[in-house]
């Protein structure tokens, strides 16, 4: 049972403690710090006891740095705000730069593919062109031996009319 009763007395203990933070930590009153300390220490301290005079001071510090520390911050934070702004915008023109760069560059490739397309194609019609060239010239030719042979069998025939010249004479 003697260990039951530590053990209580350790979670009594433990209990006291967290209700002394706690009443220390719901307000910095005068009163508050009164209770605190004659809670834990079984001290009873007056109004005007130094302790809480230094209490008082320190507060009046805390309160003069943390009113400073905002104002800090808040230098800070527009100070980010600003930078970070600012780089937003130096961003937004460097990718615009790169995306006018790219832009650029793909027109040039386009042009150069287009051109090399239509030279292509130039020399396809032209091939074929000529193919269709030769072709119409070899069918030219062609027409003009015939021609030129009835021609010369024209002239091996006799001519009509000197087979009529002939009867009659």
């Amino acid at each position: 049972m003697s260990n039951e009763s530590q053990d209580r007395d350790i979670i009594s203990s433990i209990d006291n403690q967290a209700a002394e933070t706690k009443v220390y930590q719901s307000g910095n009153s005068t009163e508050a710090i009164i209770r605190a300390v004659a809670v834990k220490h079984g001290i009873a301290l007056g109004h005007n006891d130094p302790i809480l005079v230094l209490h008082t001071l320190n507060g009046l510090l805390m309160d003069e740095f943390a009113s400073k520390q905002e104002v800090l911050i808040d230098q800070f934070k527009t100070n980010l705000e600003e930078t970070a702004d600012l780089w937003s915008k130096n961003m937004e023109i460097k990718a615009n730069e790169i995306l006018g760069g790219m832009e650029n560059s793909h027109r040039h490739l386009i042009n150069e593919l287009i051109e090399k397309h239509i030279d292509n194609i130039a020399m396809a019609i032209a091939d074929k062109s000529g193919d269709i060239a030769m072709a119409q010239q070899k069918r030219s030719l062609s027409n003009l031996k015939s021609l030129n042979s009835q021609l010369k069998n024209m002239r091996l025939m006799p001519s009509p009319y000197t087979q009529i010249l002939n009867q009659s004479i």
